[in-house]
């Protein structure tokens, strides 16, 4: 242990404190916090002594302590349902990526869609003094969340919205994603088109029912409601479902919201033996590399996840600077990349 950036106190080696840098520098405690923190004018050969003692002694000022001092600690949390879903890894980079620009902690919980855990983590953020936070809600219910937020910092929502809830949003196009998807495949004459999405009572599966509806409103046609399946994300629920639907409803195509459902729907057709795309088109959410590698290559809608994080980043640390300004809600377009699928 180096005895020069810690020093012996009744025995125990302690890390540098205020008072011992204002020792070694032959001034005030008061001056030290002036020279630390900026709040006050000290010639410069005063703040060479004292910055020449701080790094003798390794002394690094409390950032807790100054966040107290300052009501800010530069510092914004991040909520998402999973680490492991590459539409939520791709925003969390993007907003690592403003935050780091701009000066700022980032720290992220996954709430695994879990209404309890995403309040447990609110309240984790609330005691740490975040400066703001960005979440993609998975409790819709605008009292339960109201309670933990508290409106002690600005939120932005990130992919989902919340309904009834005042606050800013960036999410995807959800509704002209699917309308133009759903549209593409009643062009090619496909009649029984499914949709495999995530929890009803989600704000994007709202808008992709309603793009849906709306191209077939626009060819005339009504959807078969046993064509449409709620999941959770994941690939078992695709296999699931696709499983469902294969045997019971008929579809000719399938859409899917997100990249772990396409593929269980890819596989389930391959695993029942039928032909992509003769006896089944199938449009993916989410376009990953993979997609690219099967037999047939898949046609996907490109979501620009790192833009939305982006975005999202931008969009709060707008709130903390000025809290008045209007609410946002932004919507960022997704396109269709067309492949063997279709």
């Amino acid at each position: 242990m180096d005895p020069v950036c810690f020093l012996m106190r009744n025995g125990y080696y302690m890390a540098a404190t205020i008072k011992d840098v204002a020792k070694l520098a032959g001034v005030s405690t008061a001056t030290v916090s002036y020279v630390v923190n900026g709040t006050r004018f000290v010639s410069e050969d005063t703040c060479q002594k004292v910055k020449r003692a701080m790094a003798k002694l390794e002394y690094y000022p409390s950032a807790v302590a100054r966040s107290l001092r300052l009501q800010r600690t530069r510092t914004v949390g991040l909520i998402i349902p999973s680490l492991s879903n590459p539409s939520y890894t791709g925003a969390a980079h993007g907003v690592e990526e403003i935050m780091q620009q701009n000066g700022y902690s980032l720290i992220i919980g996954e709430s695994g869609d879990n209404p309890q855990r995403e309040r447990n983590l609110i309240q984790t953020f609330n005691s740490l003094l975040v400066d703001g936070l960005i979440m993609a809600p998975c409790d819709h219910r605008h009292s339960e969340l109201k309670d933990v937020l508290r409106g002690t910092y600005p939120t932005v929502f990130l992919d989902r919205r919340l309904q009834g809830f005042q606050g800013d949003s960036v999410t995807l196009d959800n509704f002209t994603s699917i309308r133009d998807a759903t549209r593409h495949l009643l062009g090619m004459g496909r009649k029984r088109i499914a949709l495999i999405l995530g929890p009803e009572w989600y704000s994007t599966t709202r808008d992709r029912i309603e793009g849906y509806r709306k191209a077939h409103e626009e060819a005339g046609l009504t959807p078969d409601p046993t064509l449409t399946r709620y999941g959770n994300f994941e690939l078992d629920a695709g296999l699931a479902l696709s499983e469902e639907l294969f045997r019971a409803s008929k579809p000719d195509a399938v859409i899917a919201a997100s990249s772990g459902m396409t593929l269980g729907a890819f596989l389930k057709a391959k695993e029942m033996g039928l032909s992509i795309p003769g006896r089944i088109a199938i449009i993916g959410c989410d376009d990953l590399a993979w997609a690219n590698a099967t037999k047939p290559p898949l046609t996907m809608i490109f979501q620009p996840t790192s833009a939305m994080g982006k975005k999202s980043a931008e969009l709060l640390l707008k709130r903390i600077e000025n809290a008045t300004d209007e609410f946002e809600t932004i919507f960022l377009p997704t396109k269709m990349i067309l492949r063997g699928s279709t």
